[in-house]
């Protein structure tokens, strides 16, 4: 059953990077199909990964924050979450912000319901997830530059 789920996560992953790269996102252009239920890519800030979920009921694009730090991760979502509106506006609908006080990270998700399992669902799932992982991306862009930067000169400072 485990190898089964596997080679479904490739064959679904291939397909998403072909039609990914056929749509012209860039972020993934390095990425190579794995096994996983999930597709990682640079945000701009280390331990924040922009990421694409494959799973039998949904498809998901978000922004999981996992530094080394709880307090960095809590720091760095405190201050997307005091931009939420602006944020929303950008990406063009609501997102789950989820601050996740009992664990170390923290995700900020947009999830759509799907069957994935079903192979006629993919190229749906697929347009979805190459559309809305855009929006994220360029939602996100600015105000993760700015906190990297902020981040750095705290960094740089011993803070």
């Amino acid at each position: 059953t485990q190898k089964h789920r596997h080679k479904l996560r490739q064959a679904f992953w291939e397909q998403a990077l072909t039609q990914l790269r056929a749509d012209g996102v860039t972020l993934y252009q390095n990425v190579s199909p794995g096994k996983d239920h999930w597709l990682s890519a640079g945000s701009g800030v280390s331990s924040c990964p922009f990421q694409m979920i494959f799973s039998r009921d949904e498809a998901r694009v978000e922004i999981e924050i996992r530094r080394p730090e709880a307090s960095e991760n809590k720091w760095l979502y405190d201050r997307l979450i005091a931009e939420k509106a602006k944020i929303e506006a950008a990406f063009g609908a609501a997102l789950d912000w989820r601050r996740m006080e009992d664990k170390k990270a923290t995700k900020i998700i947009f999830a759509q319901s799907f069957d994935g399992y079903d192979h006629e669902n993919w190229p749906a799932m697929i347009a979805w997830l190459s559309s809305h992982i855009r929006k994220l991306e360029a939602a996100f862009r600015e105000p993760l530059a700015r906190l990297n930067r902020q981040i750095r000169t705290q960094e740089e400072e011993g803070i």
